[in-house]
């Protein structure tokens, strides 16, 4: 008997480590940095290591100050310990994923309890976005273990009535205005607001947080960056940083002309998929019990008005990225955690929205499980057929086994609810170890760019011709220069002036210049997709992308 707890902890450490292998630190290094931001942002830090400056982002040298340093300044200290490779770049965001996870555990257990907080951070791990960004070398997941352990600080803080907590909540806040902008302030104290309005003993726990003297310590201690680039840069950095980065994107759309106010709906749903739902599912049953009280107890009311406000902010802004809106996905989990808990532990039946959400959740796998077999047979992807069809044969079987388990159950969950993981840790292992290889074949960017960095000269020039989406990559890895340009006009004036040029191109462009009468020798050539057919289902194009130049 004594040996039990001992064997419960072994399990639980040994299911967090399977998790976090999975999610975080498997083959973390084996794709190369994408297209656009991970290179891009890996370049930037790199320069900065070369030319021994680290308060202003270059990139050729030229300043390129769209976000603040502090995430170059972790990223350069993990090329210093481990090379400027795919594992340095990627490293601090691995870090901050752990930490979210533990940031996440922690808050939940001071809201719900140890087994609600675990949940909650085990879905947190489960979700696509987080399986995507914990491993992607961009700024997304550093500054959300910032943001939201600043905010699960000051709610304890305020909650518990431990004002010492709410120091290195301010000094958190501070760190995620250093990584993506001041508009952190108005997040927090938006949702602040919120819940103070949703609650009024809300508003009077709020009440215990220094707001005044916190935030002005919390802006002091971002300033000085600000303030430099200020002074460095004067007008070009109010236009371009202030202006254009802050609120002339808020306002305007980069890519699209049309306003999507709904564009994050699809996106909780999918990219936080399977949580949402049961998310969701807490909520009607919250809404239908309301009148206990226990729904709008200040614990909940402050996750849902942090929810809201991050939902709310990002859906308002015209110009909008899928993982823009991750801040608000701890504080769902926990909220799906709960739920989960409640329709566990209750014999009575009065949360039977959040079982159905979960039956439905068995269902949506059943269905993706078929969707992906129909895909299989209808994409080229150079995807192994027998590999990917045990694959999708296992998610389809577990989210059965998760719809029979729920009715031998009477729709009534268990508190661990291992099927359901085990069949997510199959989806997500299977895109490591099936999917990657083939993103890697279809990414042409990094192979070429090694080419280039092998053959090509210090005084060449490189151009890569209407295919900007790989420019990032190949500037990486090829160490050089690169021009980009989608006009014709003006490949022809660099393929005509005095020294040798190089061109990355799709093979149907090279004809545009043996057309021209111009001298084109091929000396390299990748394998990659440059273009789809279809509307739904897209069927891939392969074709080549090769480097051509003008002389021996």
């Amino acid at each position: 008997m004594t040996d039990s707890p001992n064997r419960a902890v072994a399990w639980r450490v040994a299911m967090w480590a399977l998790v976090c292998w999975v999610v975080i630190f498997w083959r973390m290094s084996y794709l190369p940095l994408i297209d656009p931001d991970e290179a891009h942002y890996a370049q930037i830090t790199r320069e900065m290591r070369q030319l021994g400056d680290y308060l202003v982002p270059r990139i050729d040298g030229v300043p390129i100050i769209d976000k603040p340093a502090l995430f170059h300044w972790l990223q350069a200290g993990s090329f210093a310990l481990f090379g400027e490779n795919e594992f340095g770049a990627r490293f601090p965001t691995a870090m901050a994923a752990l930490a979210l996870l533990g940031i996440t555990f922690w808050f939940g257990r001071r809201l719900f309890g140890s087994e609600t907080g675990e949940r909650g951070a085990l879905m947190l791990a489960m979700t696509p976005l987080s399986f995507v960004l914990a491993s992607f070398a961009i700024f997304d997941m550093v500054f959300n273990a910032f943001l939201f352990g600043a905010f699960a600080l000051l709610m304890v803080s305020a909650l518990e009535n431990r004002p010492k907590l709410q120091i290195p909540g301010f000094i958190l806040l501070s760190l995620a205005v250093q990584i993506k902008g001041p508009f952190v302030f108005i997040i927090v104290v938006a949702a602040a607001l919120l819940a103070a309005m949703l609650s009024k003993e809300t508003r009077t726990i709020l009440r215990r947080i220094h707001w005044f003297k916190g935030l002005l310590a919390a802006g002091i201690l971002a300033l000085p960056w600000f303030l430099l680039m200020l002074k460095t840069f004067g007008q070009q950095f109010i236009d371009g940083y202030v202006l254009y980065n802050n609120l002339q994107l808020f306002a305007a759309p980069l890519y699209r002309r049309s306003f999507y106010p709904f564009f994050y709906v699809r996106v909780a749903l999918s990219a936080m998929f399977p949580w949402t739902l049961v998310c969701l599912g807490g909520l009607i049953d919250a809404w239908r019990h309301r009148r206990d009280g226990r729904a709008f107890e200040p614990r909940r009311v402050l996750l849902w008005a942090w929810i809201a406000v991050v939902f709310g902010f990002f859906s308002a802004s015209r110009f909008k990225l899928d993982h823009y809106i991750y801040p608000l996905a701890p504080a769902a989990c926990l909220l799906a955690a709960d739920a989960w808990q409640s329709a566990a532990t209750d014999s009575t039946h009065r949360y039977r929205f959040t079982s159905w959400s979960l039956l439905l959740t068995g269902v949506v796998l059943v269905l993706l499980g078929i969707v992906g077999a129909v895909a299989l047979a209808s994409v080229d992807l150079h995807l192994p057929t027998l590999a990917s069809g045990i694959v999708l044969a296992i998610i389809m079987a577990g989210g059965l086994a998760w719809v029979v388990y729920l009715f031998s159950r009477r729709f009534r969950p268990s508190r661990a609810g291992w099927p359901l993981i085990a069949t997510l840790l199959v989806l997500y292992g299977g895109v490591v170890l099936i999917g990657y290889p083939v993103f890697k074949e279809t990414r042409p960017g990094a192979d070429l760019g090694v080419w280039i960095q092998a053959h090509v000269d210090a005084p060449d020039h490189v151009v890569i011709y209407r295919q900007g989406r790989w420019k990032a990559s190949l500037r990486f890895y090829a160490q050089h220069p690169v021009q980009q340009t989608e006009l014709l006009d003006e490949l022809l004036k660099t393929w005509t002036s005095p020294g040798r040029t190089y061109a990355v191109m799709i093979e149907s462009d090279v004809d545009v210049l043996k057309q021209a009468g111009l001298p084109v020798i091929e000396v390299h050539s990748e394998p990659a997709i440059i273009g789809n057919v279809g509307k739904y289902i897209r069927a891939q194009v392969w074709g080549k992308v090769v480097i051509v130049t003008n002389k021996n």
